[in-house]
């Protein structure tokens, strides 16, 4: 393995890039964003409310009332009957997914699935 030729070449190519970026960067900070009428709007989006809150109902016939908690900690809290679950934040590929380990609660759009133990429901946000 020539390592002294691979940084070689990788030093070339950063520096390729880096002309790139010098020369198209004139005519990016140019562009505006447009929103209706053609007025500029900011590049920057409003900041989330700290809470959201949505009703579910699920396949299974139960009601969830489901708090999205949008600053840290990022959790859910769902009120489904007599219970209350408070749940963390876990990754998620696509969507939104909320998880102790044992019970999770995965959002998409008006569409959720919620697990527990021994079961899974799909449910829809009710409009």
């Amino acid at each position: 393995m020539q390592t002294g030729g691979t940084n070689i070449v990788l030093k070339q190519a950063l520096q390729s890039l880096r002309h790139a970026a010098a020369a198209y960067a004139p005519r990016v900070s140019r562009w505006r964003l447009l929103g209706r009428r053609g007025r500029p709007v900011s590049s920057n989006p409003p900041p989330l409310p700290p809470m959201i809150r949505s009703t579910f109902l699920c396949e299974d016939g139960r009601d969830l009332v489901v708090t999205f908690y949008t600053a840290d900690p990022v959790r859910v809290v769902i009120v489904a009957g007599r219970r209350t679950i408070e749940l963390p934040q876990a990754l998620s590929a696509s969507g939104a997914r909320y998880s102790d380990g044992v019970t999770t609660f995965w959002n998409k759009g008006d569409q959720a699935l919620f697990e527990w133990a021994n079961g899974a429901t799909h449910c829809r946000v009710r409009h």
